[in-house]
């Protein structure tokens, strides 16, 4: 647990915060598929996902204070936090019940899958655009389940706004409007189970600083970006994420 952690485990897990917050400020999501992996390198995975929820949960509010108005969004993916808050519930009982390392391979191969089709040309799809709520629904669901297993939502939500074909102000928007759902559900999920003690609440308010500090810095890089920069970031990022989740399966197998 946290407070079992020594000087520079806590160190680390700081530097894990600033840069996982700067890379959230910079492409408008990816603190929690950063830094889980990081931090689980020296927490299990259930404190990590319990320590770094409530930290995601404030950089995302302020995500979405910063990108204006959200009223157009709301008519639009007005079903997206719904189903995401519903699968996040759903996930964390699974968490707290089951190991959610199965999860992260399962993940990381959706995130190889799209990234291999965009590169194919396939990156945007007829029947998305088509039917938006049907596949927003389903989609929504399995994002709020991995948010609550594996603290990563992004990459499924990414990958269903890629093939909507969102420019990328409305898809930073949106993405930080589904993680406050998502982890507003996730965190409340916590509470009801007794997980969060005082002494990691109070961690949660030492890492939130750095976090939100790095966010800001990151917001003002990604305002000098262009669109097409800003497609090949989210690219790159996807990439990332798969391997990142992949080394957190393995650290998680390695030390059961």
């Amino acid at each position: 647990m946290i407070a079992e952690l020594g000087p520079l485990a806590l160190l680390f897990v700081a530097l894990v915060c600033l840069a996982a917050g700067f890379a959230h400020g910079a492409i408008g999501f990816g603190f929690p598929v950063v830094a889980t992996p990081l931090v689980a390198l020296v927490l299990d995975v259930r404190s990590a996902i319990a320590l770094l929820a409530p930290v995601t949960l404030v950089l995302v509010l302020l995500s979405v204070a910063r990108g204006g108005s959200l009223a157009e969004l709301l008519r639009r993916f007005w079903y997206l936090p719904l189903v995401i808050a519903a699968g996040s519930w759903i996930g964390t009982r699974l968490l707290l019940a089951a190991p959610p390392e199965p999860f992260l391979l399962v993940l990381a191969a959706v995130i190889v899958l799209y990234l291999t089709l965009d590169r194919l040309g396939l990156g945007r799809s007829n029947a998305v655009q088509s039917h938006p709520l049907g596949f927003g629904v389903v989609l929504g669901f399995v994002a709020g389940v991995s948010e609550a297993i594996a603290n990563v939502a992004g990459p499924v939500l990414l990958v269903y706004f890629m093939l909507l074909g969102l420019s990328p102000t409305q898809m930073v928007q949106a993405l930080n409007l589904c993680f406050t759902a998502g982890k507003s559900s996730q965190v409340a999920a916590w509470v009801a189970a007794g997980a969060m003690t005082p002494a990691l609440w109070m961690a949660v308010a030492a890492f939130t600083v750095p976090s939100v500090a790095a966010l800001f810095v990151g917001m003002r890089v990604r305002s000098r970006v262009d669109a097409v920069t800003y497609r090949r970031w989210l690219r790159a990022a996807l990439w990332v994420m798969a391997v990142l989740l992949v080394g957190q399966f393995i650290a998680s197998i390695s030390r059961s």
